[in-house]
């Protein structure tokens, strides 16, 4: 459950209660977590069968997080709705049946707080980060190295991290963490003609669309080989599998 701000929604609830009736297995809320700073909130949507939370932050201090939510006071909403999570994912209450992640919208505003946002969803003791591309006002090849040494320290404090938005290309050594390769893209992306030949060919998206019409391609170049191409096949391979189970 996305898009804009679920939780606003009056009959949110009854949705997740809807859906978990007809069979849903896994139901996930994507959300800023500022309505989860209410613990009746959140329980709320556990008990009808909400087991994944997904929390939207900007930045690892107030005046970088608001300055995209444009609202005061919403970075420690968001980071009790966040600990509240937390806490009801580590109880006994749902069977440790809660996950808890986290999503970072990455723009030049906070390019280069990503690794103290990193370190901080990591004390909130998050199961996930997420770091997705937001817009075309940075060249992703300069921003997949903040990217990368950003997911380094989640993965030297055992936090499973994953990019969205950046090719496999640019994410040198990084591969694994490249969202689009590991699960189905959610959009597909441009073809340049720098990508021919790629080793990624048969399972990279491509360059984002509207970044490539902006800004070029030229910052793409086929890969001639890959150490992890074999493994992400299998991946892909096991993921199809359970998908038709």
């Amino acid at each position: 459950l996305w898009g804009g701000e679920p939780t606003l929604h009056r009959d949110l609830v009854s949705l997740i209660s809807y859906a978990r009736g007809r069979g849903a297995r896994r139901i996930k809320l994507v959300t800023n977590a500022r309505s989860l700073a209410e613990w009746e909130v959140l329980t709320s949507l556990a008990e009808e069968g909400c087991r994944l939370f997904e929390v939207k932050i900007n930045g690892s201090r107030p005046e970088t997080h608001e300055a995209v939510t444009g609202v005061r006071g919403s970075f420690d909403q968001t980071l009790q709705g966040l600990q509240n999570a937390s806490t009801l994912s580590r109880s006994d209450e749902y069977g440790n049946s809660i996950y808890v992640g986290a999503r970072v919208a990455v723009s030049r505003a906070n390019l280069e707080d990503l690794t103290s946002i990193v370190s901080l969803l990591i004390s909130f003791g998050v199961d996930r980060i997420v770091l997705a591309r937001r817009g075309s006002d940075f060249l992703l090849g300069e921003a997949a190295r903040v990217i990368a040494n950003a997911m380094k320290v989640a993965t030297l404090n055992r936090t499973w991290s994953v990019c969205e938005g950046f090719p496999p290309c640019l994410m040198k050594a990084g591969e694994m963490h490249v969202a689009e390769l590991i699960q189905p893209a959610f959009r597909e992306g441009e073809r340049p003609k720098g990508c021919r030949g790629c080793a990624y060919k048969d399972i990279c998206s491509g360059p984002p669309e509207d970044y490539v019409h902006e800004k070029g391609s030229r910052e793409f170049r086929a890969v001639s080989s890959s150490p992890y191409l074999e493994d992400l096949n299998h991946l892909l391979e096991m993921r199809s599998f359970r998908a038709r189970q």
